[in-house]
């Protein structure tokens, strides 16, 4: 995957699991098949 769409993914995403999971699919559907990693961080904004 390139890392626009990734970005694109991301960008639209409704939780960390939807998008990892979209990720995943995007993943296998373009041919990988072992040592897929995916990790979601979300970073928030203290006070």
């Amino acid at each position: 995957m390139t890392d626009e769409r990734i970005a694109e993914c991301l960008g639209a995403m409704t939780s960390a699991q939807q998008v990892c999971e979209q990720l995943l699919q995007e993943a296998l559907d373009g041919g990988g098949s072992d040592n897929i990693t995916i990790i979601v961080g979300r970073a928030t904004a203290q006070d």
